[in-house]
């Protein structure tokens, strides 16, 4: 919703504002995220295009209108895993549209961008996910996303010791709501990518039975910093010790006490829980999944030092509530390697110094440029 000054106070919807948002726009799409792209735009009006699913002026500015400084800050705190906020402007007034595009691209930071530029950005990613989890048969429904944000809102009521509704704190915040869910189903998205790139490697879904948790005893075969034989095999020798203190009844997180890696030492060397194929290095976790729970593996080397492990639960005897916090954080930690990766292979063409309305004057300084992220193919 935007104000409007007059002698009176208007409340009109954004979207009825950004109707006239630009005279250069043909037929955007209503709405802005979920429609069917339209044939034609001008080509000043087409400000990127991902793999063919093209951003306007007309997305850009919604997202901006939508996002005040104090909405941003407020989606920022709340996407707890630093999932970037949709809108990087600065203050979005009751102002005309000319003012709108005075402040949204003319102005230019010091670094030499635009305020629209990390709109962009940011749109470009959701577009690249979007497209991609498409191509994978890969469906969020708004209703995840819905529920994801009911959970991100009980964190913040859990940490303030707030008894607000969902809808008090999406007031009391300023979060537009839409764009609000608009990226969280991004989240699901890319949560939903990650598990399939892991899936592909491991050659089946992952399962509850991917998952172990396990306690380790380690020696370094270089505790000085230099490896020789002699060392690697003294090395070894501590921990064949250590494992002969624990066959005759030491409990073994009372050895780990002994890892000469530091790491390890709380928690009686407990170590997960942790997917196969995504933590442990494979000549470890060929030892660690041979085991059954409660068995202690023999010394096995690898860069640089002795490991010993025994296997404390896996699959589900670990908790559906540990596995799903192992979940989020192992999705939350490869987000953005994932995005690297789509980028990295995607055709992203993006548009340079794109003039705002005619009326509006706009002086680029020499380093001026439109940004795309790293990794991305960038064609005028």
């Amino acid at each position: 919703m935007i104000k409007v000054h007059r002698t009176t106070t208007l409340v009109v919807p954004a979207i009825a504002i950004l109707g006239m948002a630009s005279t250069l726009c043909l037929a955007a799409p209503k709405p802005l995220h979920h429609a069917s792209l339209p044939k034609r735009y001008l080509g000043s009006d087409v400000m990127a295009s991902v793999d063919g699913s093209v951003i306007t002026r007309r997305e850009v500015t919604y997202v901006w209108v939508e996002t005040d400084e104090k909405a941003q800050q407020s989606v920022a705190r709340l996407l707890f895993d630093r999932w970037p906020a949709l809108g990087n402007s600065g203050h979005v007034l009751s102002i005309p549209r000319k003012a709108i595009y005075q402040d949204l691209y003319s102005q230019v930071w010091s670094t030499g961008t635009p305020p629209y530029a990390g709109i962009i950005s940011n749109l470009i990613t959701e577009h690249l996910v979007r497209l991609t989890a498409l191509k994978k048969h890969i469906v969020v429904a708004r209703s995840q996303a819905v529920q994801q944000a009911h959970l991100m809102f009980n964190e913040v009521r859990l940490q303030h010791h707030w008894k607000f509704s969902d809808a008090q704190l999406l007031k009391q915040f300023h979060v537009p709501y839409d764009l609000l869910i608009n990226d969280l189903t991004m989240k699901l998205q890319t949560e939903k990518l990650y598990s399939s790139m892991v899936a592909a490697r491991l050659g089946h879904p992952i399962s509850d039975n991917d998952w172990v948790v396990v306690k380790c005893l380690y020696t370094s075969a270089a505790p000085d910093g230099v490896m020789s034989s002699a060392s690697k095999d003294a090395a070894r020798a501590r921990l064949e010790a250590l494992l002969a203190r624990y066959h005759k009844g030491t409990p073994f997180h009372v050895l780990a006490a002994n890892n000469e890696y530091a790491s390890l030492q709380p928690d009686g060397g407990l170590v997960g829980p942790s997917l196969r194929d995504t933590y442990w290095p494979a000549p470890l976790q060929i030892v660690i999944y041979a085991l059954k729970p409660g068995a202690v593996s023999e010394p096995v080397y690898y860069n640089g030092g002795w490991w010993a492990f025994k296997l404390q639960a896996r699959g589900s005897a670990i908790g559906r509530a540990k596995l799903l916090a192992a979940w989020n954080a192992e999705a939350s930690a490869h987000r953005d390697m994932v995005i690297v990766s789509l980028r990295r292979s995607a055709v992203i063409k993006s548009t340079v110094k794109l003039p705002p309305e005619p009326e509006i004057t706009v002086v680029y300084p020499p380093g001026a440029h439109l940004p795309t992220l790293p990794y991305t193919q960038r064609n005028a």
